[in-house]
């Protein structure tokens, strides 16, 4: 990352405090699926495909759209995502009025409305146009079992907005969208806060949109350090990728500015995966916010930690010397402790590049040998 853009994205983590975003009107929110699982970066990959699927663990997200408008891609579908959840969450409603200004919607996504054949505004009614009409399916996978829910995003929606030259004029009718019921109840049910200036900061990029919300959401719940492998990422991150160190390459390359924004997040690049250490949500929960909060904010650094040492023009994190990273024990009394090399639920060990399975671990292989799947999330 140039430096020119790194003091930048400096300023930009002063000025988001996440301290004070529900006492502001800053808190904005996700559904909890829709951040452990992601719909596609980029149409690159798709290859005109209409349907996609995306896993997280024990968790498959499936989205299939249709010929005329194909697969929802991008960071707007992701902020609009982001809007619908919100309001459903702060209305309780399935049916949400978005305006009858196109212009002054787009500005609540973060959005400058521009015309013209790569403008913002024919962009974002496709990508609203391909969100609205595509089905989704969520299938949950347990040992002996699983669950699962097809929906549609939508059930109906009208969007009555002026033609891209006159945006700013009120239409003569309400532009609305009306969620479907089992879509509205998905979103609804423990939906992760978020910043609404982090969001706006980072919608230039799907993939650090992504990033933002899972880390958010991750350091919500988690006790202890846990070391996430490049192939469970990959699998929930990746896409298009033909080698996994170019997915790895990537990743760090849109990590350095999350993490100059979320700078609580305690993450360091390992040789096997990403390190993520304890720490506090980007947005507290609202019991915290007033200062009971087990968690204290941490004083600004006199440099973000996105510089890779060898080479201040790399654009990447560099790996931190942390030694042996922490390990998740295992629930089971009758399972060995995880040795921190392989996959932690199934125990075998994969290719650093290919994914290709290796075995089961030498170090910590259970007996009899499981069958399970890596979780990210």
């Amino acid at each position: 990352m140039p430096r020119r853009d790194l003091a930048e994205w400096v300023g930009k983590a002063v000025a988001i405090d996440g301290s004070t975003t529900w006492d502001d009107g800053k808190a904005t929110f996700m559904g909890r699926v829709l951040v452990q699982t992601t719909l596609p970066h980029s149409s690159r990959g798709l290859g005109g495909r209409i349907d996609y699927q995306r896993t997280n663990g024990n968790l498959t997200l499936s989205v299939t759209g249709t010929r005329q408008y194909g697969l929802p891609y991008g960071s707007y579908p992701r902020l609009v995502l982001a809007w619908l959840t919100t309001e459903a969450v702060q209305t309780k409603s399935r049916h949400l009025v978005l305006g009858e200004s196109l212009s002054a919607w787009m500005r609540q996504l973060g959005l400058l409305p521009t015309g013209g054949r790569w403008g913002t505004i024919g962009r974002l009614r496709h990508q609203m146009a391909a969100l609205f009409t595509s089905t989704v399916r969520i299938d949950f996978a347990e040992r002996g079992g699983g669950a699962g829910v097809g929906m549609l995003v939508a059930s109906r929606y009208q969007l009555w907005w002026d033609s891209p030259q006159d945006v700013d004029q009120a239409a003569f009718w309400q532009s609305t969208v009306t969620l479907s019921p089992d879509f509205f109840e998905e979103i609804i049910r423990g939906p992760v806060p978020l910043h609404v200036d982090a969001l706006r900061h980072l919608r230039g990029s799907a993939m650090q949109l992504d990033l933002y919300c899972w880390l958010t959401h991750r350091m919500s719940y988690l006790k202890e350090p846990v070391l996430v492998p490049w192939p469970s990422l990959a699998l929930q991150f990746g896409g298009g990728y033909k080698h996994l160190r170019n997915f790895r390459q990537e990743l760090l390359r849109h990590l350095a500015p999350v993490l100059c924004v979320y700078r609580e997040a305690l993450v360091a690049p390992q040789e096997g995966g990403l390190l993520l250490r304890p720490s506090p949500p980007h947005v507290p929960p609202r019991s915290t916010r007033c200062g009971s909060s087990a968690w204290r904010r941490r004083p600004a650094l006199p440099a973000p930690r996105t510089q890779d040492a060898a080479d201040p023009r790399s654009g990447t994190l560099a790996a931190e010397p942390l030694g042996t990273p922490p390990t998740e024990t295992s629930k089971s009394a009758s399972r060995p402790s995880w040795c921190g090399q392989c996959t932690e639920q199934t125990r075998r060990r994969e290719h650093p590049e290919t994914g290709a399975d290796l075995g089961r671990c030498p170090d910590c292989h259970p007996e009899p040998i499981a069958s399970a799947t890596i979780s990210s999330r």
